[in-house]
């Protein structure tokens, strides 16, 4: 299964579900039915384009995908990364707490934060054998059929 793929069956999910795409940028394609997500931290002044923002109930969610479980705890591609996707949800969640993405969000998207809970997660083609080693986060799964098995974090 391909990133997109994940990434795709994602988003449809989320809207099956009654939630809220905000914004997702789709892996690899120049094609955007939905708004690009991309903050700055106003500390590091890191910019950061997770994959999708959503929100389902009084949850939003901010999603890295994947092709597989174990690129999402690698190390990212470029040469000044040393941070793999799970590094960088962490770190976008720290950010977030302190408030230095409140007026992005609020301008940008049209969210109030304090709305919501933040949760961070990853998404990814589901295997035979997953473990999940760090329980702070969400991890979505796809399944072969293209159906989700969704596994919230205790940390969310």
């Amino acid at each position: 299964m391909t990133e997109f793929q994940v990434w795709k069956t994602i988003v449809d999910w989320v809207e099956d579900q009654g939630g809220t795409v905000f914004a997702a940028c789709p892996p690899g394609s120049s094609v955007y039915d939905y708004k690009k997500f991309c903050i700055i931290d106003l500390e590091s002044k890191k910019r950061d384009e997770p994959d999708i923002l959503f929100s389902i109930a009084q949850k939003l969610y901010i999603i890295e995908c994947k092709p597989t479980q174990k690129k999402c705890f690698s190390q990212g591609l470029k040469a000044n990364s040393n941070e793999s996707d799970v590094d960088k949800l962490h770190r976008i969640k720290t950010s977030w707490e302190k408030g230095h993405y409140i007026q992005q969000i609020i301008n940008n998207y049209g969210i109030v934060p304090q709305n919501y809970q933040l949760c961070i997660g990853i998404g990814y083609a589901a295997a035979a054998s997953m473990e999940y080693p760090d329980n702070e986060i969400t991890y979505i799964e796809v399944l072969p059929d293209f159906t989700v098995n969704f596994i919230e974090g205790t940390g969310n």
